[in-house]
């Protein structure tokens, strides 16, 4: 089990944090150390013991320099100073000399970390012993029988290239990788396997190779097709016969890896182009209803700057008479009974007048299962309502408000001569039709809604509520596009009580329903790999 301090510095979630989740859980071998900003070792997992030959006892609690013995204490603290302020996760490459003399090599990573204000909260420090795999490596390059059978068998692409670039082994792994055969790789230039504008890089690291500055990176390989592969290099020196110096190179195929990566970077830079300039609100809430984030439309439909909502509950700017029912909503949602809700609520504006809003919430899960938070969409209806209100107004009045408004209001009529008394001019801003461009007698709403939506709008309207909101719908548009709509009604009945029309008000949700469905693929997929979360 690994030991760790309780630190007060909450973790920045995301890339980093993935990474971090990824060594504990899925690398369990891997050494893992915590530090706090000031350099005081806060964890030390089992796998650090056996690596830096120490207990967690003696290290918890100490300064990062105990490991570091050979070092000056300002060297240290400069050293974990850089690596803090730092926003990428660059690994490089240590030899550790461990307390009973031994000397080993790391793979070390070190991760900063950042709490909610973005704010340096420390850094995790993991690391890998690549001593046994040198030391085997090592050992074949000077021929030993035993262990060209293991790097003929490795996973990793190995090869032996000498100052010149001309490669004098390679093994059938990284033949197969790269695209090539064994024989077309050796005696040729390395230079094949590079993109032109990456060899500048390579020039580089071999300089600081040859300055003893050894560290790993991640490089973009040239394929023999043509295509482009992504691998971990890692490169030790050794001499060969006359005593000049090569390089040994061993490549770790990780191109799944970076494109699951990329995939997510464009996922979330799609989703966080959504939330920053969508004209719905969106906001992430605890599952006790804090908000823990906002975006810019939220702040107006509210009136409310992002940090007088930050940290406060939604109840604060919710209308008294709707808490109670919101707030069972969301303990619902967060008692898992259900994984979503659509209503409508009222919330008071920072100025005081009632803003209508119609909300979607659904639960997003955070790692492995465990509670996350909620997803809350929130779009405002005021104006809406008020058109509704409108309709029973004078015609008049009703044709002033309907004529400038940008959603399509509308009245019905069914019977046998179906048809549209009146639609606003929205009708062919948002949608592409006139009017006119309906032949007579044609079911007009059949031909906007198809058979089957129209069949549920009637039974809806049917069904003895004198008014019948939301309705979500996909209309047709003129050019046959398809534009998810909501649509809130009222029915019109004759002097027996029998329907014989309808009206209301459409607005186009297209918007909101994009961000909808983003936040339910994330909260049933992986966010790496993309599969169906288990």
């Amino acid at each position: 089990m690994i030991q760790r301090l309780e630190s007060p510095f909450p973790t920045r979630s995301g890339e980093l944090d993935r990474l971090r989740g990824a060594a504990l859980f899925a690398h369990s071998a891997d050494a893992i150390v915590d530090l706090d900003p000031a350099g005081v070792i806060t964890g030390f997992n089992p796998a650090a013991e056996g690596l830096f030959g120490y207990s967690a006892t003696e290290v918890l609690g100490q300064p990062a320099g105990v490991l570091l013995p050979d070092r000056a204490p300002e060297e240290v603290a400069v050293l974990l100073a850089d690596r803090a302020a730092r926003r990428d996760v660059e690994p490089y490459v240590l030899d550790y000399r461990r307390p009973d003399g031994e000397v080993v090599q790391l793979w070390v990573r070190a991760v900063p970390l950042a709490d909610q204000d973005d704010r340096p909260a420390g850094l995790t420090i993991i690391a890998t012993d690549l001593t046994p795999a040198r030391r085997a490596a090592a050992e074949l390059a000077a021929r030993d029988s035993r262990y060209r059978i293991m790097v003929e068998t490795a996973h990793e692409g190995i090869f032996i290239v000498d100052a010149e670039f001309q490669i004098s082994f390679a093994n059938t792994r990284l033949a197969e990788m790269v695209g090539y055969s064994v024989e077309g790789l050796v005696g040729g230039s390395a230079r094949v396997l590079l993109f032109p504008e990456d060899v500048p890089r390579v020039l580089d690291m071999m300089a600081r190779r040859r300055r003893g500055i050894s560290e790993g990176f991640e490089l973009r390989l040239r394929h023999g097709d043509g295509s482009a592969l992504w691998a971990l290099i890692e490169s030790s020196p050794i001499p060969d016969e006359t005593g000049q110096t090569q390089s040994l190179v061993m490549l770790t195929d990780i191109t799944g890896r970076k494109a699951s990566e990329m995939a997510l970077r464009e996922s979330e830079a799609i989703f966080r182009g959504y939330f920053e300039h969508a004209a719905v609100g969106i906001a992430r809430a605890g599952l006790d209803g804090t908000l823990l984030e906002v975006n810019p439309a939220m702040c107006r439909i509210t009136g409310y700057e992002a940090d007088e909502l930050v940290g406060h509950s939604a109840d604060h700017i919710t209308h008294p008479d709707d808490r109670q029912p919101t707030d069972e909503t969301v303990r619902r949602i967060a008692a898992g009974l259900d994984s979503w809700a659509e209503f409508d609520k009222r919330y008071i504006h920072r100025d005081g007048h009632v803003v209508y809003v119609h909300l979607t919430v659904s639960l997003v899960p955070g790692p492995a299962g465990t509670p996350g938070h909620l997803a809350v969409v929130v779009q405002d209806v005021t104006d809406a309502v008020t058109a509704l209100d409108a309709l029973r107004l004078s015609e008049e009045t009703l044709r002033l408000l309907a004529d400038n408004a940008q959603d399509l209001i509308f009245r019905y009529r069914f019977g046998a001569n179906p048809g549209f008394d009146y639609a606003s001019p929205a009708l062919e801003s948002l949608y592409g039709y006139r009017l006119e461009d309906f032949p007579a007698g044609s079911n007009l709403m059949r031909h906007l809604l198809g058979d089957t939506q129209a069949e549920a709008v009637l039974a809806a309207l049917g069904s003895g509520h004198a008014s019948v909101a939301p309705l979500s719908l996909e209309l047709t548009h003129q050019d046959g596009r398809k534009i998810w709509s909501e649509a809130r009604v009222t029915v019109i009945l004759d002097d027996a009580g029998e329907l014989i029309g309808a009206e209301g008000i459409v607005r186009d949700v297209s918007q909101r329903k994009a961000i909808e469905d983003q936040l339910a693929h994330q909260a049933l997929h992986d966010p790496l790999t993309g599969r169906t979360a288990e």
